[in-house]
């Protein structure tokens, strides 16, 4: 290669780089409302919405660069047939179990995150040769069941489950605080 081809290239390549470590850096978290506006839940500023992840998810973001992805999947209670929130949260964890090769699962905790109460695992298992670790919290409101699905490569989990737990703990129900907003006025 000439002076002037390397001329060329080193400022792209140093452009190129800035533009990763932007793109991977967050600035604070930005909030995200699910698809029918039920949901709502602030992310790290460098995910975005995605559509991928899960045909029936009411929301859907990551950050592939990172990656980190969520799932948020919410269901009526009254379109579901004699269930409890401990059915729902054995549903969801056997839909994951069953889809994941190696399957581990921790002990479930007991979480209450904006006013509702559901339980928190942390899994791990393997799919398509990678080991992907899981944050999986079920949720149960006064109308419906929530399930977050949090996931990360396992060799980012120290740096990703810190994010999860954060968005997490910013999870709830938009029309639901909003009819309450509305009953007080």
């Amino acid at each position: 290669m000439n002076r002037q081809t390397i001329s060329h290239i080193v400022p792209f390549a140093m452009l190129m780089t800035a533009l990763v470590l932007i793109g991977a850096c967050d600035t604070g978290p930005k909030s995200m409302t699910g698809d029918q506006g039920l949901i709502s839940i602030d992310v790290p500023s460098s995910w975005s919405k995605r559509t991928d992840l899960n045909d029936d998810a009411n929301l859907q973001a990551g950050n592939a660069f990172n990656e980190e992805y969520l799932v948020v999947i919410s269901e009526a209670k009254a379109d579901l047939y004699q269930m409890n929130m401990q059915r729902y949260a054995n549903f969801m964890i056997q839909n994951l179990r069953s889809s994941v090769l190696q399957f581990a699962m921790e002990p479930a905790q007991q979480v209450e995150i904006n006013g509702m109460k559901g339980q928190k695992y942390i899994c791990r298992g393997v799919i398509e040769n990678i080991n992907v670790s899981y944050v999986v919290t079920v949720l149960e409101s006064d109308t419906h069941f929530h399930n977050v699905m949090m996931w990360t490569m396992r060799s980012k989990e120290g740096e990703a489950f810190p994010k999860f737990d954060a968005a997490l703990l910013t999870f709830k129900e938009v029309q639901q605080a909003a009819a309450e907003t509305t009953a007080t006025n």
